[in-house]
């Protein structure tokens, strides 16, 4: 463990820790991706069924595992969908943000789904996450796959 002769260069050593542990450990990607899922599932599947098409769900949609991705920040790391889809502008771009609202779906709803009504799972993530502890837990157990000791 290096030493330090003050507390500027110990906030600098454990900040690199901290991205450290977020980009190579799994289990804050975990918490966050297992915490979207939930709320995939709770907040935009169940608004409609489809008739024209079979959600691919776990098999490449939304709730896939797979199809979530985590970059680095100047903050620590980003985690988020890349399930892709097409806006009305003809823009591939993240489906989450057609779903919640900020882009526009490229067919227009002619079935009466109501699915171009916004459903949102990124800030319910964000506020279940701040209202527990699995991201203080699972940033632990990073924080431990990186060689610190955490209680």
């Amino acid at each position: 463990m290096p030493t330090f002769s003050n507390l500027k260069d110990l906030e600098k050593y454990m900040n690199q820790q901290a991205k450290k542990a977020m980009s190579k450990g799994k289990n804050v990607k975990r918490a966050v991706v297992d915490e979207m899922i939930e709320k995939i599932d709770k907040n935009i599947y169940p608004k409609y069924d489809p008739k024209m098409y079979t959600r691919q769900t776990t098999d490449g949609g939304l709730t896939d595992p797979e199809n979530f991705a985590m970059d680095e920040t100047a903050e620590g790391v980003s985690i988020y969908s890349t399930r892709e889809a097409t806006d009305r502008s003809g823009q591939d771009v993240y489906a989450l943000e057609i779903i919640e609202g900020h882009k526009e779906y490229s067919i227009e709803d002619t079935y009466g789904y109501g699915y171009e009504k916004p459903r949102h799972a990124v800030e319910p993530t964000r506020e279940a996450l701040r209202n527990s502890n699995k991201l203080t837990n699972a940033m632990k157990d990073d924080l431990k796959s990186v060689g610190l000791n955490i209680k």
